[in-house]
């Protein structure tokens, strides 16, 4: 029996690119969305959760070449406890047991601590979206081990500095310094 995995629909399979707006499905995949599917497929039995009205979503998706199946309820088909039926695409409103959940919106559980500051940086998106001196300065140390990796010819990328001993271009380069707006490099 094949383990399940469970993908969320808008945001992760459906671009979303305007919000929930009357409830359609108005916008073509993401990128690469379709591909993932069909590999997971080809391993894990996957179901689609969705707040929006599941047969849409079911349409949507067999219109872009899936096979699909709708957990509904009714006397003769009662919704389902689980998915286990691989290469079909269920398409339900709840979350049914599965390995794993793919969803734009979602935050790890790790510890409280943990989730209460990954709430706290999805309730300020302006803040979190700033990047803090340390992460900057992360960045640019990973600038400059691309820097000093890609010179087999002994040129700098950034700075077109050319036969410095052994392809050790001076750290930072000109072009590196200009990136920050005040020059404080020791």
């Amino acid at each position: 029996m094949p383990q399940t995995i469970a993908v969320d629909f808008d945001g992760v399979i459906h671009r979303y690119s305007q919000g929930w707006q009357d409830g359609t499905i108005y916008d073509p995949p993401i990128i690469g969305a379709l591909e993932a599917l069909t590999t997971l497929m080809k391993t894990y039995a996957v179901f689609i959760h969705t707040t929006r009205d599941a047969s849409s979503v079911a349409g949507w998706l067999a219109n872009q070449g899936f096979d699909t199946v709708l957990d509904i309820d009714g006397p003769a088909h009662p919704k389902r406890e689980f998915w286990n039926e691989q290469g079909t695409l269920l398409v339900t409103d709840r979350k049914l047991p599965a390995v794993a959940y793919i969803n734009d919106r979602a935050i790890r559980f790790q510890s409280w601590k943990q989730a209460l500051a990954s709430l706290e940086n999805i309730e300020n998106p302006r803040e979190s979206s700033v990047p803090t001196y340390e992460a900057l300065l992360a960045a640019l140390e990973g600038l400059h081990a691309l820097h000093r990796r890609n010179e087999p010819s002994g040129v700098c990328e950034h700075c077109s500095a050319r036969d410095y001993p052994d392809y050790a271009v001076p750290w930072p380069c000109e072009t590196i310094r200009a990136v920050r707006p005040y020059r404080k490099w020791a």
